[in-house]
């Protein structure tokens, strides 16, 4: 009787939320190229809710794609070219499936707002972690400041508490 209560204990263990990353499932990887599997209209919906609850902050997602680092890490970032924001999550890649990263048991999203175009989409103003301090900071801009917001949830920005 005392191993199968041991045995029942180990199962409820590992399957409890022993990954670092949620299960909704955002991309695939092949061959070093990142693509995008999650419904990119649902992503963009649920992704700016979550975000809008900062009274700071009233974003409408008009691209999100999926990047990596030069490191090989991968994240997903969505901009709002008319209010000039962009967002961005960590991925975690397990088995050429991407995922949102786990941070603290829940979600994270640095947000970077005050300045960028279209033509610097992925330079001005840019959300990016300083891993020697392990901090999160926003690029330059060309013209103006750029101000950081970080938006947290217990649940993913698809909405899995997973």
């Amino acid at each position: 009787m005392r191993r199968s209560g041991f045995l029942l204990l180990l199962f409820i263990f590992s399957c409890g939320r022993a990954h670092n990353h949620f299960t909704d499932q955002i991309g695939t990887v092949s061959k070093g190229k990142p693509k995008l599997t999650a419904d990119e209209t649902v992503l963009k919906e649920k992704w700016a809710r979550l975000i809008n609850d900062d009274p700071k902050i009233n974003i409408n997602f008009s691209t999100v794609q999926i990047l990596s680092e030069k490191s090989g890490e991968y994240y997903l970032l969505a901009a709002d070219l008319d209010a000039e924001h962009k967002a961005r999550i960590d991925l975690v890649e397990e088995k050429g499936i991407l995922y949102e990263k786990r941070i603290n048991d829940g979600s994270m999203t640095v947000v970077c707002f005050g300045c960028f175009s279209s033509e610097s989409l992925n330079s001005d103003c840019m959300p990016k972690l300083d891993s020697s301090s392990n901090s999160w900071f926003c690029t330059d801009c060309k013209t103006n400041g750029c101000s950081k917001s970080t938006a947290y949830s217990a649940r993913s920005i698809l909405g899995s508490a997973e």
